[in-house]
């Protein structure tokens, strides 16, 4: 749901859910698939334990080594995840994160390469920026306009229009 310009995407319980008693959550897929860009979400994460916050692409596929061929062919790309919200030395910190298939031609199973993990000012309270620069050539990550990372996971970057999601799980 929108309240005050935001959308809001929220979890809960329910016993008498339209799919029977569980969880309910949501997701945003954008209509169109790209290839390559500029991708950026300002947002304040789930701070409920349990929940997980993310900003991610995803290509048809991605965990097929036929079809990713070690991510030239799809890949996943988390912008940012944020299961974190546990006090610890996990707290107020997100992931960037790449997953595909075929790597170096490994046909079983996916690859993944966790990209690390990165202190955020306050992101169960505060509103924080999360992008990801996909090029021909790499991908860069950047938390509030400051670069993260940058990786070439994988046989490549994903050469093929995938979908840009947020979603609350």
């Amino acid at each position: 749901f929108v309240r005050d310009g935001n959308l809001v995407i929220k979890g809960e319980y329910l016993t008498d859910g339209e799919f029977g008693e569980g969880w309910y959550t949501g997701a945003v897929k954008l209509k169109e698939r790209y290839k390559q860009g500029y991708f950026e979400i300002r947002c304040i994460c789930n701070d409920s334990p349990g929940y997980w916050s993310a900003f991610w692409i995803q290509a048809d596929s991605p965990y097929t080594a036929s079809i990713s061929k070690g991510g030239v062919g799809g890949a996943e790309l988390d912008i940012f995840e944020s299961g974190c919200h546990s006090e610890g030395k996990s707290h107020n910190s997100v992931t960037h994160a790449i997953h595909c298939a075929g790597v170096d031609g490994v046909q079983e199973g996916f690859q993944s390469a966790n990209l690390g993990k990165f202190y955020v000012d306050e992101p169960y309270t505060k509103y924080n920026t999360y992008g990801l620069e996909w090029t021909e050539d790499e991908y860069i990550f950047y938390i509030n306009g400051v670069e993260t990372v940058r990786s070439t996971f994988g046989n490549g970057v994903s050469q093929v229009p995938e979908d840009v999601i947020v979603s609350l799980e």
